[in-house]
């Protein structure tokens, strides 16, 4: 709104309001109570007979009055009046209102308008001010949004839209917010409509500003010399800057839909070294990580990621914010810095889990292939806390020995075959080494784990398969020599066969007995 600076500045409308009704008067009522009494009097001096018809005509005449009043009050113009009085301080709020206010009758006639209603629809006065309906009537901007207005106002409903109204002859448009309501819950009171309308043009603005201002924030984050993404804790990216998809040559499009995780971008065991973090509930951490991203070819490009992670009361992470620094620029210029990307690179995708710890077994630092493996044990996140929680308790204490050894100094400590702890039966070797003697106030020793359970499982097979080979060559030599005698006792038999004869008593019992050896040699055979 703007101020007029002129010596005689206009005058604001002022507000509408029904005729006002005359309260009650005590000294009316008094004053009629009074003419009644004298008029008695003066009757009562005279004679009855002259008195008479004055009697007739004050009689006529107060009939005539309570007649007119009755067909007054049937046909609605006299009316009881409501015992509560007005409020004076609430007629200059909704006068003197910032929005424009308006009371319309069950006819949609404008019973009340304060002065912003006639200030906004471009009332000069009273005889001027019109309906909501009538204001925008023609504007196909308005219109349908009226339309809503007008049939929840009808229906004893509350409502509001927000329009624009375009500006004429180069003036700029602006916004309102307008709004309906009953003005009451009674049943007389439900009637009536209370409209309000309030210009929203500079909240508008500041809304359109914020938002411009958040377009360039993002364009300047998409277009920033690094990358950035954010993931959840499904693993799911949920914002990838556009410098990053293009380093990676994906589509920004199919990023923050459920199209990438972060397994699709992270090369090797890297995503299972990302959520390993492991910190308190309410706390806010920041790891850096040396691995390789995956391009859509197949490529892949060392980074140093900066991974922020929030974790929440309940201690479960949320969004990551995490800055990726492209270190492949970085190989030709520096030595030294080639040469501690390639060892981070070696010490990432090594096939062996890699951790260092302290004496009490608290891992220092781990590779991409020790998070996988602590993640799959399913230990509540123990296992990239101690080394000790990845060892069944039965074994554990050899652990524990070769780590104390490896903090004492001592070398050619042999690999320990330990059980790993978790719901399935798994094996792993455990080879120890220690460091340096001025490290060892920080990292007492490095662990070297492979898992052993494929390997287990290959020997036992190889051990069921020689026993079983050993058991049948055992029968096998016993089937040959028991075959052997079987021979001799058939042998023996076709001697005594021949030497007697059918007619001899005893032919039957040899013929049995050689039966009897024949089924056995069978047996053996199979």
């Amino acid at each position: 709104m703007t101020t007029a600076t002129d010596n005689d500045p206009p005058r604001e409308p002022m507000a509408v309001h029904e005729p006002a009704r005359r309260s009650g008067s005590i000294v009316l009522v008094l004053l009629v109570a009074v003419s009644l009494v004298a008029v008695a009097v003066a009757l009562m001096t005279i004679g009855r007979a002259q008195a008479q018809p004055y009697i007739l005509g004050v009689l006529a005449l107060l009939a005539m009055v309570g007649l007119f009043n009755l067909f007054a009050f049937a046909a609605g113009i006299v009316r009881f009046a409501n015992r509560s009085a007005d409020d004076p301080i609430m007629g200059h709020i909704a006068d003197h209102a910032f929005d424009g206010l308006a009371v319309t009758d069950p006819r949609g006639h404008v019973v009340y308008s304060n002065a912003a209603y006639l200030a906004l629809t471009g009332a000069a006065g009273a005889q001027d001010v019109r309906p909501i309906e009538r204001v925008f009537i023609g504007n196909p901007d308005v219109s349908e949004a009226v339309f809503r207005l007008l049939k929840a106002g009808r229906e004893g409903k509350r409502q509001q839209e927000e329009v624009r109204i375009a500006g004429t002859e180069g003036a700029h448009g602006r916004w309102l917010r307008m709004r309906v309501r009953p003005l009451g819950q009674g049943k007389h009171e439900a009637k009536y409509s209370v409209w309000s309308i309030a210009d929203i043009t500079r909240d508008r603005e500041r809304q359109e500003d914020v938002f411009k201002e958040l377009q360039h924030a993002i364009e300047y984050l998409d277009h920033a010399p690094c990358g950035f993404f954010s993931v959840n804790a499904l693993g799911d990216l949920v914002y990838v800057n556009a410098t990053l998809a293009n380093w990676l040559d994906h589509d920004l499009a199919e990023i923050g839909s459920g199209g990438l995780k972060l397994s699709d971008i992270v090369s090797g065991d890297g995503a299972s070294l990302l959520s390993s973090i492991v910190a308190a509930p309410g706390e806010v951490k920041t790891e850096v990580f040396d691995i390789d991203l995956r391009m859509r070819g197949g490529k892949t490009m060392p980074v140093r990621l900066y991974h922020k992670l929030a974790f929440g009361a309940d201690g479960a992470p949320g969004l990551s914010r995490t800055l990726v620094i492209s270190r492949a620029r970085d190989e030709r210029s520096d030595p030294q810095r080639a040469a501690e990307v390639r060892f981070m690179r070696f010490f990432d995708h090594t096939p062996m889990a890699i951790a260092t710890v302290d004496r009490s077994g608290a891992v220092v630092r781990a590779n991409a292939r020790f998070a996988k493996l602590a993640q799959s044990l399913d230990l509540d996140g123990a296992a990239h806390k101690s080394i000790f929680r990845t060892v069944n308790s039965r074994d554990r204490g050899l652990l524990i020995s070769a780590i104390n050894r490896a903090a004492d100094g001592q070398g050619d400590i042999p690999p320990v075959e330990a059980m790993l702890e978790g719901a399935k039966e798994r094996w792993g070797q455990f080879f120890v080494t220690s460091v340096e003697e001025d490290e060892r106030d920080t990292e007492a020793a490095i662990v070297y784990m492979l898992e052993t359970t494929e390997r287990r499982a290959l020997e036992n097979q190889i051990n069921q398969s020689q026993k079983m080979d050993m058991v049948g060559q055992l029968a096998g030599g016993i089937a040959h020599d028991f075959n052997n005698v079987l021979s001799a006792i058939m042998m023996a038999n076709d001697f005594l066969l021949n030497a007697h004869k059918p007619t001899d008593p005893s032919f039957q019992d040899i013929m049995q007995i050689k039966q009897n050896a024949t089924r056995a040699a069978t047996l053996v055979r199979q």
